[in-house]
């Protein structure tokens, strides 16, 4: 036979479901706001060390994840380090600190190197060679 509730019954169940797809959408809309208040597009064809050294904290994050992303072996794993990561940024910076007209891709193509590797060695300024310019 079945139940039925008594009066005044509610079913905790379904509240607390509802509650925590709220809490969800909310959590989600509250980290999505930053990034669509400054949404912005790089085109890192044309991106110079200078207008990366110009981006705040969290687009020089973005643009340094992103470039790692494109410079890593598809067979490699699929992990984030984020340890390599900051210590990419940090050659980035140190780079475009002291050739600030010089193409962000460019000095990513030494610094993330041309085989996946990240192996961190500055371009050399002059020719764009990866590696070369220590």
């Amino acid at each position: 036979m079945a139940r039925v509730p008594a009066a005044g019954y509610k079913d905790n169940h379904f509240e607390e479901a509802v509650l925590k797809r709220i809490a969800i959408v909310v959590v989600v809309l509250a980290l999505a706001a930053p990034w669509s208040a400054k949404a912005q597009q790089f085109d890192l064809s044309t991106l110079t060390c200078d207008k990366f050294m110009k981006a705040d904290k969290d687009q020089m994050k973005l643009i340094t994840a992103w470039l790692a992303g494109y410079y890593t072996d598809e067979a490699a794993a699929e992990v984030v380090d984020v340890t390599n990561l900051n210590k990419l940024q940090d050659n980035l910076v140190k780079f475009c600190t002291r050739e600030t007209s010089f193409p962000i891709a460019s000095a990513a193509d030494g610094i993330f190197g041309q085989d996946g590797s990240a192996s961190g060695d500055a371009p050399n300024s002059s020719t764009g060679k990866p590696g070369s310019g220590r």
